[in-house]
């Protein structure tokens, strides 16, 4: 029969082993999963440490407080939290021994709990929490406009607010032509979508000539790209009643000229320029 040792012994050589190789506390971190305050007083935990992007617990070990000592701590601990109790979730530097019991397997005991610790992990969760809530309102904030946009990425929006105006003027002169008399001074220029921009001055073009001016028209040109007529028949896809044609028309243009106004301003044109050419705008506007 091989040289043999009883299972006892064995639990008792590890426990001799672990006391002689851990004798003074550790300062561990690591997270509350579970706690649990049994009839005697004593407090039961399991502290886990997760790792990853999925958090899944790299570490894990059960740990006691005992009733001895668990009342103070519990006490200190909320009185320097402002009331938060010790509980599953909690990030917690604690003090402990390392233990090891023969029946029990390996654990620690809780001498003490630093507060300080778990305040700066409540508040950088606090502020994780407020700017995750910033992150969702502005993405909220900002869907309607993405829905506002083409698909197509190459004919996306550089300037929003004109573009939508610029769509209302091409709505309105789909709507009637006669509108066009009211906007000869309104160029390409002024347009901050090169196709919106595009359509309208060949629309405007037909028009004058006495010529259809109307979707069908533009397509049959080969001007514009299939994505292009695609966006443009969305356009008419919504459209102008014609009892607000006129006030739609006077709210729109004035909006793609202030636009285009500012570009201009940004490119080192001059204000009294821009200045003229809205008052003319509102002059040609009311004489019509």
């Amino acid at each position: 029969m091989p040289q043999h040792i009883t299972l006892s012994e064995l639990q008792s050589l590890i426990k001799r082993g672990i006391d002689d190789a851990h004798p003074l506390p550790y300062w561990v971190t690591a997270e509350i999963s579970e706690l649990k305050v049994n009839y005697s007083g004593h407090c039961y935990l399991e502290l886990v440490e997760k790792g990853g992007a999925n958090h899944v617990p790299k570490a894990k070990i059960s740990a006691v407080i005992w009733r001895s000592t668990y009342g103070m701590i519990a006490s200190y601990f909320g009185a320097a939290t402002g009331g938060q109790t010790l509980c599953a979730g909690l990030k917690v530097l604690v003090k402990a021994l390392v233990s090891y019991h023969e029946l029990y397997g390996l654990s620690l005991q809780i001498t003490d709990i630093d507060p300080s610790y778990t305040l700066g992990d409540m508040e950088r969760q606090r502020r994780q929490k407020s700017w995750q809530a910033r992150r969702k309102q502005e993405r909220q904030d900002l869907a309607p406009a993405r829905q506002l946009q083409p698909k197509e990425r190459a004919l996306r929006y550089s300037n929003l607010h004109s573009a939508r105006a610029e769509e209302g003027i091409l709505r309105v002169v789909l709507l009637d032509g006669a509108y066009f008399r009211q906007l000869d001074s309104l160029g390409e220029e002024h347009f901050s979508s090169p196709v919106l921009g595009k359509a309208f001055c060949l629309l405007r073009q037909r028009w004058r000539e006495d010529r259809p001016a109307t979707l069908a028209a533009l397509e049959a040109t080969g001007e514009f790209s299939p994505q292009e007529m695609d966006l443009l028949s969305g356009i008419v896809q919504q459209p102008q009643p014609r009892h607000t044609a006129q006030a739609a028309l006077e709210d729109n243009l004035a909006i793609v000229l202030e636009e285009a106004g500012k570009r201009t301003i940004a490119s080192g044109a001059d204000l009294a320029d821009l200045s003229a050419r809205l008052k003319q705008t509102k002059g040609y506007m009311e004489d019509d």
